[in-house]
C-alpha cells in the first residue's frame, strides 16, 4: 500500500472534519490532548496500530531496510544529548539546529549516510539475486482470512458509533459527563461482545484455519 499509515491523532482529526470541515489541526490537537481521556483515544490508537501492522505485513520481512538519512543520523545523536526535552520539543530543536549547520558540520553525517547506502545497495543486490524479491512480489503477503472473527468493540466504540451523528468532540464530552451507571450499559455490551468473540475465536482456531 502506498503512503505512510495515519497515526491515532490524524485519524481523529480526519473523523472530526467529517462533522466539522473547517476545524483546524490546532483545535483538533487541543481537543485530543486536553479534553479526551485514554478511553476516548482508544479507538484511534487501536486503529492506528492495526494499520501499522497491516503495512508491516505487506513488506517482506527479509527485505533489507533502507539506510538512515544524514538528518536522521544527526537527530539520533541529538536526542542522546538532550534527553530532558519532550519528544516534540526535541524534534523541533534538532530541526532548527540542522538548518543552522553549514556543510562542514553536516559532512560527517552525509558520509555516514553514503556508507550506509552502499551497504544497503549491496544487501539489495544479494536479496534480488536470491530470487526472494521476485517470489514476494508474485505471492505477496497472506491476506487476512475473511472468515476470521472480528475483534470486539470497546464500550467507547459502541457509544461512539451510536452518538456519531453529533460528532466526535460532542460524543467525547457526553461520554465524560455520563455517570458510571450510564457507562456501565455500554461496558456490559462490550463484555458480551468480547465473550462472543472469544467463543468464535476458539471455534475458528480449532477448525485449523488460524
Amino acid at each position: 500500500p502506498g503512503g505512510r499509515p495515519l497515526g491515532a491523532f490524524q485519524l481523529f482529526h480526519a473523523d472530526l472534519r467529517e462533522t466539522a470541515p473547517s476545524v483546524t489541526e490546532a483545535v483538533a490537537r487541543e481537543v485530543w490532548e486536553s479534553k479526551m481521556s485514554d478511553a476516548d483515544r482508544a479507538p484511534y490508537t487501536d486503529l492506528a496500530g492495526r494499520n501499522r501492522a497491516r503495512r508491516k505485513a505487506a513488506v517482506d520481512p527479509e527485505r533489507p531496510k533502507g539506510p538512515l538519512t544524514a538528518f536522521v543520523l544527526f537527530q539520533q545523536e541529538w536526542q542522546k544529548e538532550h534527553r530532558g526535552l519532550k519528544l516534540t520539543e526535541m524534534a523541533k530543536a534538532a530541526g532548527k539546529r540542522w538548518a543552522e549547520m553549514g556543510d562542514p558540520e553536516r559532512l560527517p553525517y552525509r558520509q555516514q549516510e553514503a556508507r550506509l547506502r552502499q551497504e544497503y545497495n549491496a544487501r539489495m543486490r544479494e536479496y534480488r539475486a536470491s530470487g526472494k524479491e521476485a517470489a514476494w512480489d508474485a505471492d505477496g503477503p497472506v491476506p487476512e482470512d475473511p472468515e476470521k472473527p472480528r475483534k470486539p468493540r470497546t464500550a467507547w466504540n459502541i457509544f461512539q458509533a451510536e452518538a456519531k451523528a453529533s460528532g466526535v468532540s460532542a460524543a467525547s464530552a457526553k461520554w465524560r459527563s455520563m455517570t458510571a451507571d450510564e457507562q456501565a450499559v455500554y461496558r456490559a455490551r462490550a463484555a458480551a461482545e468480547k465473550e462472543a468473540y472469544e467463543k468464535k475465536m476458539a471455534a475458528y482456531s480449532s477448525s485449523g484455519k488460524a
